[in-house]
């Protein structure tokens, strides 16, 4: 108990600032992560810290990796890709404590062999990922005595070099006007592709927080997948694709709910709507 709360003291003194830092610098595409999932055997509950719904990943940040935190972030996973299966799991780390002469350390070699994490990322291979994701498990550090740490300074410098490199030149030159004094803090201009995502997060809440037990429903029923097939001309695994459409907002404002039928199964499998509900609110 003492070390779990000696971690969350360290993660919002120095991690909720590196989060805040890595998010101003990434993609439109990465947004902080509100979901709340439930672990798989206790009342516990875990959240990660960014997520990319439209390339389906979830990104957990952290300053390092020691015992507890290596620990926690395993579970994390797995609980992760539990409720979320066609959902990646990534990992990103600030710099690396007591490093071997390749650069890892036993904790990292732990990670990397844990099956439910898709990626390790450290230093500055968090943004150049957040930029392109890529998945080859391998990480690449600058082996330097001292480690890989990346101040304000060494984020900016190593994302100016690298968006030069591959040619994108808006963001570089984002960057450079993000050092000018001269900068506006944000933009009020609304984001589009915000505002869905957003939309989508809202509606997959609302059905997650009431989805019904099988047991108290006796109407007939219909999966996801054969919603999304046979009614909306989608692939049968794509769930989000539901959570991001109309037919969901329609029913969500008519306060339909999901059925649990096939526990452990993929979601799409899993979660079904009533016949009724489906020949009502989807053309």
């Amino acid at each position: 108990m003492v070390e779990l709360s000696k971690l969350q003291s360290e993660r919002h003194k120095h991690g909720g600032e590196w989060e805040d830092e890595i998010l101003s610098m990434s993609s439109s595409k990465w947004e902080s992560c509100d979901l709340t999932l439930d672990d798989l055997e206790t009342t516990k509950t875990w959240n990660v810290d960014l997520v990319n719904h439209e390339d389906k990943i979830f990104l957990e940040l952290t300053t390092s990796c020691k015992d507890g935190k290596e620990a926690k972030v395993i579970i994390e996973s797995k609980v992760h890709k539990h409720h979320y299966p066609d959902y990646k799991f990534v990992v990103g780390i600030k710099k690396v404590n007591g490093k071997r002469s390749d650069g890892l350390n036993s904790h990292i070699d732990h990670l990397n062999q844990t099956s439910t994490i898709d990626q390790v990322l450290i230093g500055e291979e968090v943004l150049k990922f957040m930029r392109k994701p890529f998945y080859n498990k391998r990480v690449t550090i600058n082996n330097k005595t001292q480690g890989v740490v990346m101040n304000n300074n060494t984020i900016v410098m190593d994302t100016i070099l690298y968006g030069a490199k591959i040619g994108d030149q808006d963001g570089v030159t984002k960057l450079i006007e993000l050092m000018s004094e001269k900068t506006t803090k944000k933009s009020s201009k609304p984001k589009s592709k915000n505002s869905s995502r957003n939309a989508a997060i809202n509606k997959r809440k609302y059905f997650m927080k009431t989805v019904q037990d099988s047991d108290l429903v006796s109407e007939p029923t219909m999966s996801m997948a054969n919603v999304l097939v046979d009614k909306m001309g989608q692939k049968p695994n794509d769930f989000e694709r539901f959570m991001q459409s109309k037919e969901a907002t329609s029913m969500m404002k008519g306060d339909v709910k999901m059925i649990d039928k096939n526990p452990g199964s993929k979601l799409t499998e899993r979660y079904h709507l009533r016949v009724s509900d489906v020949e009502k609110y989807v053309s």
